[in-house]
């Protein structure tokens, strides 16, 4: 019996896969890293867009800080958030003040007052 078991116990060493050295380890690929040219992905978009339209002379603030003139050739970026705006006509001296709500990667579009 005892032989029996050196027998299976022998068997069992030669069914065991060889163990590998370190010279024969497998070689882990590195994530390649990113080109210097590659620009940098922002993944959470905190500002929306503000374009007041119409108006031929006047400057627009938002929370009481100057962000563009009258007429507005292109939107601005503007936190998202809610804010004062205030678009004051150059000509009559007239001022239109509204509370705003600007949506992270929206644009806002707000007609001037004539």
């Amino acid at each position: 019996m005892l032989a029996l078991l050196i027998g299976l116990l022998g068997a069992c060493d030669d069914a065991a896969p060889p163990e590998a050295s370190a010279s024969e380890s497998l070689a882990v690929e590195e994530a390649p890293e990113p080109s210097p040219e590659a620009p940098a992905v922002d993944p959470v978009t905190t500002t929306g867009r503000l374009l007041v339209i119409g108006g031929t002379s006047g400057v627009v603030m938002v929370d009481g800080e100057s962000v563009g003139q009258l007429p507005m050739s292109e939107p601005v970026d503007i936190e998202a958030g809610d804010h004062a705006l205030k678009v004051l006509d150059m000509k009559t001296g007239r001022g239109q003040e509204l509370s705003i709500h600007v949506q992270a990667g929206m644009l806002l579009e707000i007609p001037a007052e004539d």
